[in-house]
């Protein structure tokens, strides 16, 4: 999927995205590695726009910090509807399938060790005035918990690889998809669901996640060419067109050795 030529720093990094399992599977037909590699699909989207409030946040102007605020509380939106989804549904299914109690609290744990810093981030742009927005004080706080979030979104795509060993057991990719049938079923569809969407490289390794979400196509119409259109003033701040093509960040400092 062609993308236009990019002056400036991109979405896939300061914090690095997940290579998928499909990239590399001999079975790409398996379940588990279809699992796994959804998994990693939703959590890319949670690390490229985290990466897009990060790498733009010292640098809006200030007749964008309304916009901007609302940006960046619609990702911690989507993480906390993603975190719960599988808290309240995902994690407890494995452990009944696979009748081994607590086999999920690891991940469990992980959450709790970035919840702080989320707290403080949702704390923080919900106390303030846009006129009151500092950048600065916004990627101090992403600071305190980035680290533990993006290990903890990459460690789960192993974790769900090693369920493989109960495979008679666990229905793992009715299981993944019925998580993200009830996510896309409950958010509200111009706001959570169009972040998603505007943060979704379909060109991620070679184009291979064209597919993705697992939706019928009437929904992935609706996904990029109407939910987007009532906010779409906030989508300039994410990493991509709603049709899933990466696009330059308006505010991202310019790519090394491009000058400012």
């Amino acid at each position: 999927m062609p993308s236009q030529t990019l002056t400036k720093q991109w979405a896939d990094g300061p914090f690095p995205l997940i290579s998928t399992v499909q990239a590399t599977a001999e079975d790409k037909s398996d379940h588990f590695v279809i699992a796994a590699t959804h998994m990693a699909c939703i959590h890319n989207v949670i690390i490229r726009c985290l990466n897009s409030i990060y790498l733009q946040a010292p640098h809006v102007p200030s007749s964008d910090y309304a916009n901007f605020i609302t940006y960046a509380q619609l990702w911690s939106g989507l993480l906390h509807a993603h975190h719960e989804g599988e808290e309240h549904f995902f994690f407890p299914s494995v452990e009944e399938y696979t009748g081994v109690k607590g086999i999920m609290e690891p991940n469990v744990e992980q959450h709790k060790a970035f919840s702080a810093g989320l707290d403080e981030f949702d704390s923080y742009l919900s106390s303030i005035t846009p006129a009151e927005f500092s950048g600065q004080r916004l990627n101090e706080i992403i600071d305190t918990f980035a680290v533990p979030l993006t290990e903890h979104l990459t460690d789960e795509i192993p974790t769900i690889m090693g369920l493989k060993q109960y495979e008679d057991k666990v229905p793992i990719l009715d299981l993944i998809n019925k998580e993200g049938q009830q996510a896309m079923a409950k958010a509200p569809k111009t706001t959570l669901l169009a972040i998603m969407t505007t943060n979704l490289d379909l060109g991620f390794e070679g184009g291979i996640h064209t597919d993705f979400p697992p939706a019928p196509w009437f929904v992935k119409l609706l996904m990029r060419w109407i939910w987007p259109v009532p906010n779409r003033k906030l989508w300039r701040f994410a990493s991509c067109t709603a049709a899933g093509v990466r696009k330059e960040l308006p505010f991202a400092p310019a790519k090394e050795g491009l000058g400012k």
